[in-house]
């Protein structure tokens, strides 16, 4: 009987403890993570979008916490001209056949293997290949905004004010997230490495391929503050 009356006196103290431990957690339970269980517009807001990517919880965004967004690095290595000849030889014997060219050059306005096989001996030597394999690495682009494009005080994380143009553009659509064109882009912001010009690369987020060409007036594969003025000034997604 004692026994039966001593469970029963820990039963009355365990259950309201118990109790109080869970309103206590529910009490403390960060809303912002129940604000992504149902969808809807309100998740899609550049406010909502910041709280779910921020999972520490620090008010800033770190390079991991974005790559959901699937950010290209403005810093990522493009493939030389070399190192694509090198990938290409597979049998290692200095030539590329057509087997190993594959489509390679097909980006090339009237390029083809055979035009390019200057003696007609079915095979492109690294001399014959490298003019048309550096025309081809300086015309790779990494296309999407980079993260550094955001990072405007170059702190290596972005505030709610620097993401927010970011996430203006920004959707969840189902498990993913699709990033749209980004309104608000600058000569400034565009130009990452602060070296007075854009690449390919830093102006591919406005841009296609194309319309560098047409702008970058002077064909030296960069375009100048003066030059992309008129391309701002044609708004493409872009303000100066």
């Amino acid at each position: 009987m004692k026994e039966i009356s001593r469970n029963r006196r820990i039963t009355r103290v365990a259950i309201p403890l118990a109790c109080a431990t869970l309103i206590g957690a529910c009490a403390s339970y960060d809303h912002r993570e129940t604000a992504y269980s149902t969808s809807g517009a309100a998740n899609n807001t550049p406010t909502a979008l910041f709280d779910r990517l921020d999972t520490n919880r620090d008010g800033f965004l770190s390079r991991g916490e974005v790559e959901p967004l699937g950010l290209v690095s403005a810093a990522a290595p493009v493939e030389t001209a070399a190192a694509a000849f090198d990938r290409l030889d597979t049998n290692r014997d200095g030539f590329l056949s057509p087997g190993e060219a594959g489509n390679i050059f097909a980006p090339i306005p009237g390029g083809s293997f055979s035009a390019f096989d200057a003696n007609r001996d079915g095979f492109l030597s690294r001399a014959e290949a490298m003019p048309h394999l550096q025309w081809l690495e300086t015309r790779q682009t990494r296309v999407g905004p980079s993260f550094d494009a955001f990072d405007t005080n170059r702190d290596g994380f972005l505030s709610r004010a620097e993401a927010e143009p970011l996430l203006a553009a920004t959707r969840i659509s189902g498990d993913r997230y699709v990033v749209g064109p980004i309104a608000g882009m600058s000569f400034d912001r565009l130009d990452v490495d602060r070296d007075g010009f854009l690449s390919r690369n830093e102006a591919a987020p406005v841009m296609s391929a194309g319309m560098f060409e047409r702008y970058d007036t002077n064909r030296d594969g960069f375009l100048s503050r003066s030059e992309a003025e008129s391309m701002f000034g044609a708004a493409v997604g872009a303000t100066r």
